[in-house]
């Protein structure tokens, strides 16, 4: 009798230590799905502004790329959904200001409410002169401060520049990233205030007019939310000092290699060369105008510069001239191009 009472204990205790690890096993696999779904789950809502819609385009690709973020887009007249759909963060093209009146606006109202029950807003102040113009500007250094330094892996002193803070105006709120400039003040471009139980973060940085436009922007968001700074492919760090001072000189250059744009295939083709070559940022628009071009030469060659610079923004109209076009060779190249710009981050 005691011999079965102590096989029957063995049992008992073989089955408890079972069930027990079974149970961890399933606690340890819920909270991996849910450690999972908050890496991949942080959700964005941009607002769209009818004045910015290369802006747009750029912003969500940008972010696309990255696979933590989720992003949607909504226009102004929608800032309603903003209450309800639990948004981690909510970007404006723009100024609030230059959308609606916080306070006599609906839209802006609704926008207000987030903010006070504890969401953050990033405002880019994005309508500044057409990319494609060129104004002299003093190469300036973008250094984090505060909470924010040393969160950003690439952003040293002898990394991060932007050409194309024409202002001297500075944000207000707690600075997270100043220019200094040569002979001229330093000013805030990043910073943030708090509004009652939400944040309000400002920036006059534009992404793709900054060394390190696949990056930045992403960094800042993941700072916002909180999110890990991964280490990216090095490629996405290329050129980040390969980028000519923007003086007088450069602008006469500038203008008349745009003229060329008009000219013959081949003077177009070189004029495209120089200026992705000296100043990424400022190509951007010009060689998605190429594309448009009625000499498949051009198209290709515009294709192939977009692509080899990672231009992401370009993605939209890729994907347009893909879908109406009739050249079967052309689709093919652009299927190409789509496929490896769309790669993640």
């Amino acid at each position: 009798m005691k011999q079965w009472l102590t096989i029957l204990l063995i049992l008992a205790g073989f089955f408890l230590a079972i069930t027990g690890m079974f149970k961890l096993t399933m606690q340890l696999t819920s909270t991996s799905k849910t450690v999972g779904l908050k890496q991949k789950g942080s959700k964005l809502i941009l607002i769209d502004n009818k004045e910015a819609s290369y802006e747009i385009d750029a912003i969500r690709e940008w972010l696309t790329a990255d696979a933590g973020l989720q992003v949607s887009v909504v226009s102004s007249e929608q800032t309603d959904t903003i209450l309800k759909s639990n948004a981690d963060l909510v970007i404006v093209a723009g100024k609030v200001t230059d959308l609606f009146n916080p306070k006599t606006d609906i839209n802006g109202q609704a926008l207000l409410k987030y903010i006070t029950d504890g969401g953050k807003v990033l405002e880019l102040a994005l309508l500044q002169p057409e990319l494609n113009e060129c104004q002299p500007s003093a190469k300036g250094v973008i250094l984090p401060v505060g909470t924010l330094q040393g969160v950003i892996p690439e952003a040293a002193s002898t990394q991060l520049y932007s050409n194309y803070l024409l202002s001297d105006d500075t944000l207000k709120g707690e600075p997270l990233l100043l220019a200094s400039r040569p002979n001229r003040p330093s000013i805030t471009v990043l910073s943030k205030e708090e509004m009652n139980g939400g944040v309000n973060y400002r920036c006059l940085i534009n992404p793709w007019q900054t060394a390190g436009q696949q990056w930045i922007l992403n960094r800042i968001v993941r700072f916002i939310l909180g999110m890990d700074q991964p280490i990216w492919d090095e490629k996405v760090k290329s050129g980040v000092l390969d980028y000519s001072e923007v003086d007088s000189s450069f602008c006469m250059k500038y203008r008349e290699q745009k003229r060329r744009l008009s000219g013959s295939p081949e003077e177009v083709i070189e004029a495209l060369s120089w200026i992705r070559v000296t100043q990424p940022p400022m190509s951007s628009q010009l060689l998605m105008s190429a594309l448009k071009s009625s000499d498949i030469t051009v198209r290709e060659y515009a294709i192939r510069l977009l692509t080899n610079g990672g231009f992401r923004e370009a993605l939209p109209l890729l994907k347009r001239l893909k879908r109406d076009g009739t050249n079967q060779e052309m689709k093919e190249t652009l299927d190409a191009s789509i496929k490896r710009l769309s790669k993640p981050l």
